[in-house]
């Protein structure tokens, strides 16, 4: 805002007045480039009053005609005359200075006001425009929080579609690894079977002649050989397992109980090898592949366990981050 001072606002009303235009407030401000009105109508009233004053003091002079008439008696006239005319003009005077102060009253009253207005005006357009400022930035929050929760949601149905395709694969590997299990029962179900055919096997060749004894031998030989293409079998079964990959808690629980069951049917195993050394040397091999098989499925197990915890970190994690 412009600094006004009663010299400036003297000088811009001299430049005005010699331009042959009345002096106002408002062009005055205008000159200035701003400032307020009050402080302007005030340095232009005493400006306006010493104009006056000034017009006043200068002494009308006596035109050159008057001197050959009687210049003294004309003089005493004039002087008569000019004192009446002062009088007049400071009564004059006196009575527009009333009235300009009453208009200067309320000029001043109005100028006041147009202040207050020009101060609620100013507030007011920087509220708008403050306003104007947070409604462009609500607007754009808006737009990038829309942006934001269609990424989610997208990101939501990719998370969703990887999942349910999971949950798929988990389920074909459980009913997969169910048949296999059975497979192993059958499996085990048949090794028992060929166990107690060796057992009945080895009491006949006890008792049957020499004669007979090598051919049992051969009968030991070739039951020996089916006890091994179930091993194999078995083992090729244990190749199929290492592709279950991620399991649920249950699923696990389900493993363990199936993993204390063969650890039972090993401990049977063991015991019934104890019936007979020929027995024995004719077992040791299944014995051996089940211990194996034991050691397989704990590892099997662990691996799974480690699998399913990081497949429930994952899922936590997506969870936390919806």
């Amino acid at each position: 805002m412009a600094l006004v001072t009663e010299e400036k606002v003297w000088e811009i009303a001299d430049k005005i007045e010699a331009e042959g235009r009345k002096p106002t407030g408002e062009e005055i401000r205008g000159t200035l480039g701003g400032g307020s009105l009050t402080p302007i109508y005030a340095a232009l009233k005493t400006w306006r009053i010493k104009h006056e004053q000034e017009k006043l003091a200068q002494q009308v002079p006596i035109p050159d005609t008057l001197h050959t008439k009687g210049q003294v008696l004309i003089q005493e006239v004039w002087d008569i005359a000019q004192q009446a005319a002062a009088a007049q003009i400071q009564t004059e005077r006196d009575a527009l200075e009333l009235k300009q102060n009453a208009i200067q009253a309320e000029n001043e009253e109005i100028l006041r006001t147009a202040d207050t207005l020009n101060a609620n005006l100013e507030k007011a357009q920087a509220a708008v425009q403050q306003q104007e400022k947070q409604i462009v930035e609500a607007q754009k929050q808006a737009h990038d929080a829309t942006t934001q929760v269609q990424t989610l949601e997208t990101e939501k149905r990719v998370i969703q579609q990887q999942w349910e395709h999971e949950v798929q694969e988990l389920r074909k590997t459980i009913a997969k690894h169910e048949q296999t299990i059975q497979q192993e029962r059958q499996l085990r179900s048949v090794a028992e079977s060929e166990r107690a055919t060796l057992q009945g096997t080895v009491q006949t060749l006890q008792q049957e002649h020499q004669s007979t004894i090598e051919q049992q031998k051969g009968q030991i030989v070739e039951a020996q050989k089916q006890a091994h293409d179930a091993t194999a079998q078995v083992q090729t079964l244990e190749t199929e397992k290492r592709v279950i990959q991620q399991q649920q808690e249950h699923e696990i629980q389900e493993l363990q109980k199936t993993i204390t069951k063969h650890e039972q049917i090993i401990q049977h195993e063991q015991q019934l090898r104890s019936t007979a050394e020929s027995e024995r040397a004719t077992l040791q091999g299944t014995v051996q592949t089940l211990q194996q098989e034991r050691q397989f499925l704990q590892e099997q197990f662990e691996r799974l366990e480690t699998m399913l915890k990081a497949q429930q970190n994952t899922i936590q994690s997506l969870h936390d981050s919806r």
